[in-house]
This record gives structure tokens, sequence and C-alpha cells, in this order.
């Protein structure tokens, strides 16, 4: 299971009428655009994705700063001529999603491929936020509670050893390390 993104400054995005995603800033200040929505709980305010990524919305929606931060994320990998993105409310992402015929999902093939590119960008993410931490290899580990030998691996570029580690919680890790390094920021 993927751990829960925390986003603030959110608001679910249609794209192209079609699609329903969403747009925020995640616990680490990150600015993303989630894949689409699969499942939405407008009163629990969370939400999951066909990834099977969980989100929980902090606060209140901040349309105009979503928006934003989809057109300026989308517009570096796509050519957005002819594409439509707006902001929407919780309740239009839900009527979306209920007047679909089928809640949307990925085949197998388009999550095993989320999954070995959900993969590779956490051990990337990992590995530039290890060098940048400064932390030796011990406390690398202490602060990641990733194993002294996947520490090791992840410094050498031994990917092979990697597999020892679910992606969730090299996720973890990496949401420990992050933590760890903005502590200092949000005194």
């Amino acid at each position: 299971m993927k751990p829960a993104r925390i986003i603030t400054m959110w608001s679910p995005i249609l794209i192209n009428r079609q699609h329903v995603s969403l747009s925020g800033e995640d616990q680490y200040g990150e600015h993303w655009v989630s894949t689409t929505l699969a499942e939405l709980d407008v009163e629990a305010k969370t939400a999951t994705t066909i990834s099977g990524r969980p989100y929980r919305l902090h606060g209140e929606p901040d349309p105009e700063y979503a928006l934003r931060q989809a057109l300026s994320i989308m517009s570096r990998a796509y050519d957005l001529t002819g594409t439509t993105v707006e902001a929407i409310t919780l309740e239009e992402a839900d009527a979306w999603l209920r007047g679909l015929p089928e809640q949307p999902r990925l085949s197998d093939e388009d999550m095993d491929r989320n999954e070995r590119n959900r993969r590779r960008e956490t051990w990337t993410w990992l590995r530039l936020e290890a060098v940048a931490s400064g932390l030796d290899d011990i406390a690398l580990s202490g602060v990641t509670e990733l194993p002294l030998h996947i520490v090791k691996a992840l410094r050498l570029g031994n990917d092979d050893l990697l597999d020892d580690v679910t992606t969730y919680e090299a996720e973890e890790g990496l949401g420990r390390l992050k933590d760890w390094r903005n502590r200092g920021w949000r005194m």
C-alpha cells in the first residue's frame, strides 16, 4: 500500500472534461498533479487515484493556486494546445466520479509500469536527499529506518540489493528523511 500524501492548497482539476485529478502542495512543499481520481470521500476529505495513491486533503481548497501549479507542471510535460484544465469543487469532482459508468482504473500493464516508475522515482529522490543530508551511512539508516546494507547499496549504486525493500518502505524512508531535513525550517 502506498503512503497517503497529505495536501494543502489543493483543488480537484478537471482535464479536457474527461479526467479529474488533484493538484496542490504536499507535506514536503512539493507541487504536483495526481493521476486520475478513482475514489473520493467528500466528507472525510480523502481520495484515491487510479494508481492506488491515497490522499488526505488538509485545510480549505485553494483553486487558483492549485490551477496555476497544475498548468505549470503539465505544460512542462505536455503540449497543452487545445487542452482544457479547470479547477472544480469537491462536490463537482464527486458528481463526475458518480456519473461514470464504471470506476476509472489502470490496466494491469499500466499498473505494472506505474509501479516501476514509482520505484525508480522513489530511489532517485532517496539518493538525492541522502547526498544532500550530509549524513553518514549509519546516521542515514537511523533517520530513514532502512537497513544499513540498503543505505550502503543506495550510496554505491548497487540497485540489485534495493529489491530487499518494498517501494512502500523506501517511500516511508524518503518521507522520514525529508522530515528530518526540513525540521529546522519548521521552527
